[in-house]
């Protein structure tokens, strides 16, 4: 994987851990697959037999002693990841305050990232949209966030399908943002990539890890949110102390059409960095 170059404050216009408990798997959406197979093309390989070209979701109530409740997970396997051995990318992403695990698949994140798959820009990937509620009920939940992703949501995951923890990236809206750069800024050594659209501020002590590291950030609001001038100003200070963060402001306010306009931008951001 090569780091992308940074973009010294671009501006871009545009039209400690714990045991897994109780799983409980609900499918949702289980498309046929095909019994002779599908050459998918596959970013990084010429092509990739896939014997079921069809995504799936599933929805997974995962007991998190963590944060003392069950939390309502919604998992989106795209095209080729049941079938085949190799590990697959894998994609957190938050909802923002007063939504929940839905918020995402709404915007049509899913749909964005299956296009992606089939055409071979993005590998074999595992979208997670958890609600995990109550990250959102304090003021510094981050660490309490990563335990619970990666101690208890993952290993649920790899139930089903492998993943590659050295592929994994997070991203968020609005207040989820937020807790995507202070979550990264924990363990940016956890991530390849972090997206914070339409974001609420992060703690500059996140932003310095951030850019220690070079994760490559991407920021992004619409010229009718009133957080945009905010977001410009996290990635200046990223690149300022040497970081990787581009900003980028497009036609929309802070709503699910703006979102839902930067589904395919979003998924492209995240698939440039799980190659």
């Amino acid at each position: 994987m090569t780091a992308a170059p940074a973009h010294s404050g671009v501006r871009t216009q545009l039209h400690p851990h714990v045991a897994l408990m109780t799983v409980t798997f609900g499918l949702i959406l289980a498309t046929s697959c095909s019994s002779t197979g599908t050459n998918a093309p596959a970013a990084g390989a010429d092509t990739l037999t896939c014997n079921m070209p069809e995504p799936i979701d599933q929805v997974l109530e995962i007991d998190s002693p963590v944060f003392a409740a069950k939390d309502r997970v919604d998992v989106h396997f795209t095209p080729c990841t049941l079938d085949q051995p190799n590990p697959n990318a894998l994609i957190y992403l938050l909802h923002g305050a007063g939504a929940d695990e839905t918020q995402w698949p709404d915007v049509d994140i899913f749909t964005a990232a299956d296009a992606a798959v089939m055409n071979g820009t993005m590998p074999p990937s595992v979208l997670v949209t958890p609600d995990a509620a109550d990250a959102y009920l304090c003021s510094d939940c981050a660490d309490d966030l990563l335990t619970h992703l990666i101690d208890e949501v993952e290993p649920a995951i790899e139930r089903i399908a492998p993943i590659d923890p050295t592929r994994r990236a997070i991203g968020g809206i609005s207040r989820g943002g937020g807790l995507a750069l202070e979550a990264a800024g924990r363990a940016p050594g956890d991530f390849v990539a972090v997206g914070a659209h339409s974001s609420v501020d992060a703690p500059e002590s996140a932003l310095l890890s951030i850019a220690g590291a070079g994760l490559p950030v991407r920021l992004d609001a619409g010229t009718d949110d009133g957080l945009a001038e905010r977001d410009e100003r996290m990635s200046q200070f990223i690149d300022s102390h040497g970081g990787n963060a581009e900003f980028v402001i497009g036609p929309g306010g802070h709503n699910r059409d703006y979102w839902r306009s930067q589904a395919n931008i979003y998924i492209a951001f995240y698939a440039e960095h799980l190659q």
